[in-house]
């Protein structure tokens, strides 16, 4: 145990003098050595003039284990809970020594702040943000531009050295700062600092530079004459991504230093971006001046703050992505009560120090955007207010009261926020129009059911006015289903999947569910069809097996889907369905995780060792019938290869997978499909068989498909030798619309004749189809390729110059350059079901 410990501090004390380590790095580091060791816990104490800066233990420990200078007039400690008693832990202790050194580099200022220009410093800042972030969600880091207040009065004032003393009692306030909350702090020059801080959590950052401010703020300095002298920060935020280089980061503390100060305004056109007029005692963003400002209605506006409340606020850290709207809503979670005086203080002093302008208007982006407007609608500060307190009474878990109410109002009187009838929080305004909201009553505590969306096509995610994509975590579960039957040329819904996942979300929830619609011709679609139970029966048995939930429940759940289910075609539609029917979510939003896939070696082929082909790479059978179920059980099983669709769903995919069927025209369609054949047929008339058909006219273009019947024809007519060919081949016209490449599913037809002895003709067949869906686009491009393939064949027999007649249609080749499922839970069982009903 005392040789991991010496080795781990070794490599610490090692770490410290290549890279520059977050002051809270190094303290986890150091428990987690202290706790195998003798001093079972460490507390390092650096002194530095009058500041002493602290890694380790954040308590006072009873026991000094080692002392000693890092250099002339700078003293360290190391403090333990208990003193060493054999020889080895005493040998530790020199282990103790040489870490303090390397904390305080040689490239720290005489201030006590780590530099920025050293050489050293550039050769390491890029691995050591690296460090900083590598346990990330997500890597952004902030780099954040500081200079002090006040700073020049208190020089004059008070005297330089207690100039100094600020300087120096901010740079252990930062140091301190990146202990608790990561970060790595620097001292440039002058009364300017650095940080380098992770933004994974961009509300904690906020709440911790705040913080900052106000100890920097509490610290009192005496002038010459006794009074009194605060000093206090300005900063300056630019966010970065990825893997910055010291340059990036260089040039963006330059950004974040040019966004505190003031721009040029009308009465003063010659004010630039290097103006030294400062917003000083505020932070603010580089980013924010670049975003749009698209306003909605009041109305509208409302509803969406008031559903992101309801689905987020507990269940996630913050409920806005804007941190200075999380700030404020951590503010009323921590006053916990109505008290307006309270909330009103304290409120309009994080305005204040945020740096934002409070106007009546309605953007979008200050809800959802990625970026941070300068200007902050009043309704969406009053959203932050309504959500913090309404996170105090909840945080227990407890249900809520009844009779608490909250509710937002707006209109020509400014915007206000009342709970149980009193005015928390109010500020004046004008414009905008009126509108009312319920954040939370008794009858938003009444619903407990899942919210379900059901979007028609991959491309119809749901937009707000600014092009902003509502966030999918409104939903329970957001099921998404092909719109190409409605678009032309593509396959009927799956709907027994859609269904069937719609049944098993619903029964989750004790309160059943809403559902609701929108996308593509959404009317049009077989599943919000079958859901509305318009025309078509839905098979409860069926349902009950591929959602693994009972029939009766299922027959329930599918007449209470029929009643409640909304369908809707704009963003206000949308937003007042779900406003009307959300409940308070009070756990992570529920993921369906996909079912295990067991891997298993089927159809294995022999061939040379080092070019062996496996069941991923294709099969071969007799007809569809007999292929569909065993393609369907490769996928499952065999299919490493994740990936995704348009809608950011997983799949399971085979690539370049080849099915020969060796006599095409028996049992051209699956069993599990027998009761589509109507559908199927009309599907392969309409896309590919028909002459005017979306695929079928393209195939026609430029007399490509005479071309193609007259080279087969020429191999069979009397003149022709009994020739062989494998020229002939049709290709679908791949155009660009928009510099986008917009492919059909079919990407070729490729036909090779065959000659016997006996005089006697077959024709192979080979399709390449580009992206397929496998438990429906198999099967009805595999149909209609089947169809086609023999339809071409009728056509050469019934020429007048055929030798013979007696040409067959012999293998038909079948190539999916992607072969995909979804593993949502429900496409799994319905793969099971599939291959099970076909072994029987």
């Amino acid at each position: 145990m005392a040789y991991d410990a010496a080795r781990k501090l070794e490599d610490l004390t090692n770490e410290a003098e290549s890279i520059l380590l977050s002051p809270r790095e190094v303290t986890r580091i150091i428990a987690s050595i202290a706790s195998d060791t003798f001093a079972k816990r460490i507390r390092i104490e650096i002194q530095h003039l009058d500041q002493i800066y602290v890694w380790g233990a954040t308590d006072d420990l009873p026991k000094v284990l080692v002392r000693g200078n890092v250099s002339e007039g700078i003293e360290y400690r190391v403090y333990g809970e208990y003193f060493p008693e054999t020889s080895s832990e005493q040998s530790l202790l020199d282990k103790l020594r040489a870490l303090p050194p390397a904390l305080w580099r040689n490239d720290i200022r005489p201030m006590g702040g780590v530099g920025w220009k050293f050489e050293s410093i550039r050769n390491s800042l890029s691995r050591s943000v690296s460090r900083l972030v590598e346990n990330q969600v997500d890597s952004r880091v902030a780099a954040i531009y500081a200079d002090l207040d006040n700073f020049k009065k208190l020089n004059d004032d008070a005297g330089h050295a207690k100039g100094d003393e600020a300087i120096r009692m901010v740079n252990r306030e930062m140091h301190n700062l990146c202990g608790e909350f990561g970060g790595i702090p620097f001292h440039p020059s002058g009364d300017e600092f650095y940080l380098i801080l992770p933004a994974d959590s961009l509300l904690e950052m906020m709440d911790a530079l705040q913080k900052l401010k106000g100890r920097i703020m509490s610290f009192p300095f005496q002038s010459t004459d006794g009074a009194i002298i605060n000093v206090d920060i300005t900063m300056g935020v630019e966010l970065l991504s990825g893997e910055p280089t010291y340059t990036d980061i260089d040039e963006a503390l330059r950004k974040a230093e040019a966004s505190t100060r003031k721009p040029r305004t009308e009465n003063s056109p010659s004010r630039v971006e290097t103006s030294t007029d400062k917003r000083r005692g505020k932070i603010s963003f580089a980013l924010s001046a670049s975003s749009e400002d698209v306003s909605t209605s009041a109305v509208d506006f409302l509803k969406l703050g008031t559903v992101l409340i309801r689905r987020t606020a507990q269940s996630k850290r913050s409920t806005f992505n804007d941190p200075r709207l999380g700030l404020i809503e951590l503010i009323a979670r921590r006053i916990g009560s109505d008290d307006k005086k309270a909330i009103l203080e304290r409120v309009e002093k994080a305005i204040s120090w945020l740096d934002v302008e409070v106007v009546p208007t309605y953007s979008i982006s200050a809800l959802l955007g990625a970026r941070n407007p300068h200007r902050i609608p009043a309704a969406a500060i009053a959203l932050a207010i309504a959500s913090g307190l309404l996170q105090n009474r909840t945080r227990t878990g407890e249900v809520v009261p009844p009779s608490m109410h909250i509710s937002i109002s707006v209109g020509n009187f400014g915007v206000r926020v009342d709970v149980d009838g009193r005015t928390a929080w109010e500020r004046p305004g004008e414009g905008g129009g009126d509108a009312e909201v319920t954040v939370y009553d008794q009858n938003v505590a009444s619903r407990d059911g899942a919210i379900i969306g059901v979007q028609v096509g991959f491309n119809t995610q749901p937009a707000l006015p600014d092009k902003t994509i509502l966030p999918e975590h409104f939903f329970s579960k957001l099921v998404v289903v092909d719109d190409r039957p409605n678009s032309g040329g593509g396959l009927p819904d799956f709907w027994q999947a859609a269904v069937a996942l719609v049944c098993k979300v619903a029964a989750s929830k004790k309160g059943g569910c809403f559902v609701v619609g929108w996308g593509s011709n959404p009317e049009e679609s077989d599943t919000i069809r079958r859901l509305r139970g318009v025309s078509f029966n839905v098979d409860i048995d069926e349902m009950s097996t591929l959602s693994s939930i009972p029939s009766d429940q299922v027959r329930d759940m599918v007449e209470h889907i029929s009643k409640t289910l909304k369908v809707v075609g704009d963003f206000s539609s949308l937003v007042s369905a779900l406003y009307e029917n959300s409940g308070l979510v009070w756990e992570p939003h529920e993921i369906l995780e996909s079912s295990a896939v067991e891997a298993a070696e089927i159809l294995r082929r022999s061939g040379v060792d080092r070019a062996d082909l496996g069941a991923v790479d294709g099969v071969r059978c007799q007809n569809a019938g007999q292929a569909y179920p065993t393609v369907i059980d490769i996928l499952r099983r065999e299919a490493k290869r994740v990936s995704a669709d348009d809608a950011h769903q997983e799949l399971r995919e085979l690539t370049s997978f080849k099915i020969v069927l060796e006599d095409p025209l028996r049992f051209v369609l699956p069993s599990y499909l027998a009761k589509q054949q109507e559908d199927v047929s009309r599907y392969a008339r309409s896309v590919l068989l028909d002459p005017a058909s979306r695929l079928g006219g393209k195939l026609r273009e430029d007399g490509q498909y005479d071309a193609f019947i007259q080279e087969l024809a020429s191999c069979y007519v009397d003149s022709a030798g009994m020739k062989s060919t494998r020229r002939a081949l049709l290709v679908v016209p791949h155009r660009v619309r928009d510099g986008r490449c917009t492919p059909e599913g079919l990407v070729s037809v490729w036909a090779s004749p065959r000659i016997g002895d006996d005089s006697r003709g077959a024709i192979d067949w080979v399709f390449t189809w580009r992206t397929v869906e496998a438990f429906i686009g198999l099967p009805y491009s595999m149909f209609g390729s089947i169809r086609f393939a023999e339809g071409m064949m009728d056509e050469l027999r019934s020429r007048s110059d055929m030798k013979s007649s007696s040409v067959e249609i012999g293998t038909v080749t079948y190539v999916a350059l992607s072969l995909h499922m979804r593993v949502d839970g429900v496409h799994p069982r319905i793969a099971k079901m599939i291959v099970d009903s076909s072994s029987d």
